[in-house]
C-alpha cells in the first residue's frame, strides 16, 4: 500500500482535527481554505476509500484515525474513530462523525484538501517518514490517494509562470477544463479553454472548495477580456473559433457591455467575423461608428417618397415623433429583415426591400423601430404586446372622441 507524507512546520492542536467549525488559519486573507470542515472531509473519503490516516505530532505522539461499525435507527454507519499509539489500553476516541461525511467527495478533492493545509501552513511532502520535533507528519496509506497524489499538477498550479496578470485575474498559457483560485482547482467549466485561468481576488467558495458562484468567475474573465488583457495574440488564441477542434468555453458567455480595449479591438480585426466568438464580434461592431458597421446609402426619390408618407401617417394618426431619429436605408441587413433599431447609434435602419414593399410596410417597420429605441421594448415581449395595444385603444378613442 503506497504512503504519502505531507509534513507541516509547528505542533497541531488536535481539537482543530476533532472539533467541527474549529478554523485556526493565521492569514486568512491568504489561507485557501478557511472552514474548519476540510481535513474532516478529507478524513471521511481517505477511510471510505478503504485508506487510513495517522498522524505523527512530534517525535512522542502517533494518532490513528481508524472506523467503527455504529448502528443509528436501525442503519449500519461506519463511525471515524481516533485511537493515541502511546495509550496502555488501546481505547478509540468517537469523532462523532461518519463516512457519510463529504459522501460526494472524490478521492482527489481529500488530496486537494491535505495538500492546501500543507501549503496554507508553509510544509511540504516528504517521502520519508521520519518524525521530528516541532513538526507535524499528516501520513496517508492508500493506493488511489497516492494516484491522486501523483496527478497533483492538474489540482495545482505549481511551478508554472502565468502569460498574462493582474491584481484579480492570471492567465496560463495550458489548455483547461477547471476553474483554479489562488492556484487551487475549484470548479468546472462548461466546456473547454484553451488556456487556463487562475481567480487571484477574493472569493467566496463552498465548504468543499468550489465556487459559491459561478457567474462572478464567468465575470471576472470576460472583464479582463473585453477590457484588459493587453497581449494581442493570446487574445487570438482564446477567441479564435477556428483555432481548434472544439468551440472555446469563452463562446457560450454573456458578459455585461463594456468598452472593448485597443489590443482587444485589434484581436478581433485581425481574426474577423468568421473566426471571431459572437458576442466578442457583436461588442466590437456596436463600438464602430454606424457608418463603419453598416452599408449605407441615400434614399431614391421615390423611396424619400414613400418614407415622408409613411412618417406623415405615423405622426398623424398615432402621434409619433420619427424626427427624433435619424433613418438610413441600410445595405445589409440580412435576409428577410425589414429594419433595426440600433441602440447605440439611437438610428432606425430600414432594408431596401422593406421599402419597396410600399408605405403600409414602411410604416409599420417605422412604428417597431422606434418603440425599441423609445421605449427599450423588445420583440414578443408582454412590454411590446401593452404597448401595441395601449397605441391602438387611444387611436380609437381620439377617433370617437369619447374615452374609455
Amino acid at each position: 500500500m503506497r504512503t504519502t507524507i505531507f509534513s507541516n512546520p509547528g505542533l497541531i492542536d488536535l481539537r482543530a482535527v476533532t472539533t467541527m467549525g474549529v478554523n485556526v488559519k493565521q492569514d486568512e486573507d491568504s489561507a485557501i481554505g478557511f472552514f474548519g470542515t476540510g481535513f474532516k472531509y478529507a478524513l471521511a473519503t481517505i477511510l471510505r476509500d478503504g485508506g487510513n490516516v495517522s498522524i505523527f505530532r512530534g517525535t512522542e505522539e502517533r494518532y490513528d484515525f481508524t472506523c467503527e461499525d455504529e448502528l443509528i435507527r436501525d442503519k449500519l454507519f461506519r463511525m471515524v474513530h481516533m485511537r493515541e499509539q502511546n495509550d496502555p489500553v488501546g481505547q478509540t476516541t468517537s469523532l462523532h462523525f461518519t463516512t457519510e461525511m463529504g459522501k460526494h467527495w472524490e478521492t482527489w478533492m481529500a488530496f486537494r484538501e491535505l495538500y492546501s493545509n500543507m501549503l496554507d501552513e508553509g510544509g511540504e511532502m516528504v517521502t520519508e517518514m521520519r518524525p521530528r520535533a516541532h513538526t507535524t507528519l499528516v501520513v496517508v496509506y492508500g493506493d488511489k490517494f497516492g494516484a491522486a497524489a501523483d496527478k497533483r499538477y492538474e489540482y495545482f498550479l505549481e511551478k508554472m509562470t502565468p502569460v498574462w496578470k493582474d491584481r484579480d485575474l492570471e492567465i496560463y498559457d495550458r489548455p483547461s477544463s477547471h476553474f483554479f483560485y489562488r492556484g487551487v482547482r475549484v470548479g468546472s467549466l462548461d466546456g473547454s479553454s484553451r488556456v487556463t485561468y487562475n481567480i487571484l481576488s477574493k472569493t467566496e467558495l463552498t465548504e468543499d472548495r468550489t465556487l459559491k458562484s459561478i457567474y462572478s468567475a464567468e465575470e471576472l474573465i470576460c472583464r479582463a477580456l473585453v477590457s484588459k488583457v493587453d497581449k494581442i495574440d493570446l487574445l487570438k488564441k482564446i477567441i479564435d473559433t477556428k483555432g481548434g477542434r472544439a468551440k472555446p468555453w469563452e463562446a457560450d458567455l454573456s458578459p455585461n457591455w463594456r468598452e472593448l480595449s485597443d489590443e482587444t479591438k485589434q484581436a478581433v480585426e485581425g481574426l474577423g467575423q468568421r473566426s471571431t466568438i459572437n458576442w466578442l464580434w457583436t461588442k466590437y461592431q456596436k463600438a464602430l461608428p454606424i457608418e463603419d458597421r453598416q452599408e449605407t446609402r441615400a434614399p431614391t426619390s421615390f423611396e424619400r417618397k414613400v418614407l415622408e408618407k409613411a412618417q406623415a401617417f405615423l405622426e398623424l394618426g398615432l402621434e409619433i415623433d420619427l424626427g427624433k431619429y435619424p433613418i438610413l436605408i441600410s445595405l445589409d441587413l440580412g435576409h428577410g429583415v425589414m429594419g433595426q433599431a440600433d441602440l447605440d447609434a439611437k438610428v432606425i435602419l430600414l432594408s431596401v426591400s422593406c421599402l419597396r414593399m410600399g408605405v403600409k410596410q414602411v410604416a409599420g417597420t417605422l412604428m417597431e423601430e422606434f418603440f425599441h429605441l423609445e421605449h427599450g421594448w423588445s420583440d414578443c415581449t408582454r412590454e411590446m404586446q401593452n404597448g401595441l395595444i395601449d397605441l391602438v385603444i387611444t387611436a380609437l378613442e381620439q377617433k370617437t372622441g369619447e374615452p374609455l
